[in-house]
């Protein structure tokens, strides 16, 4: 009885499409390697600043001065009579801006079509507000609405931000983000 064949002779699909398959397969394992590599990463806060912190260069206004702080007094006038010293009037100094928050915000582009427009928007806003940005980064899947995700401990400063945007979502952070962040904030198509 002759072998039955499946394929003609010299027919070498089956092989070419396992070959294809098998190196699909071993692409895919190292794309999911990489993005476990990189959610990783981001899950392991090791506390460095990605934003420059405010409070580590003291700005112009909160270095000492040295100029005096009382007012000059003015010399006598040749033709009146001297008169007695005057007091030094205190000067009124500004009462010094509190200091940022010290909860540290991630901020999440989850609108991708833009070329960050709307993660810009809502960085400026925040640190227009005094919140400083320690972490950006970009989401896999876009959102149409903000959504302003709290670690345990911090829903008070989710609603904080939230006040001062004036828009999002809180909620409770998923368990897939960083418990090292406080707040993410996943900037959305209402932006």
């Amino acid at each position: 009885m002759p072998d039955p064949e499946h394929a003609p002779a010299g027919d070498t699909s089956f092989r070419d499409s396992l070959i294809r398959n098998a190196g699909s397969a071993v692409g895919l394992v190292v794309i999911a390697i990489v993005v476990f590599w990189i959610l990783s990463a981001i899950g392991n806060d090791d506390g460095g600043p990605v934003v420059a912190d405010p409070t580590q260069n003291p700005t112009a206004s909160e270095q000492p001065s040295s100029e005096p702080t009382t007012a000059p007094t003015s010399a006598p006038s040749p033709t009146t009579a001297p008169s007695p010293e005057p007091s030094p009037t205190p000067t009124i100094t500004a009462e010094p801006e509190p200091p940022a928050p010290s909860a540290t915000i991630q901020l999440i582009d989850a609108v991708l079509e833009d070329g960050g427009a709307a993660a810009d928007r809502v960085k400026s806003a925040l640190t227009a507000a005094g919140w400083t940005i320690r972490f950006e980064t970009s989401s896999f899947r876009v959102h149409d609405q903000t959504k302003i995700w709290f670690t345990p401990g911090n829903e008070a400063v989710a609603n904080e931000i939230r006040a001062d945007l004036g828009f999002g979502i809180v909620e409770a952070a998923p368990s897939n983000v960083s418990a090292q962040v406080s707040v993410h904030v996943v900037v959305g198509r209402d932006a």
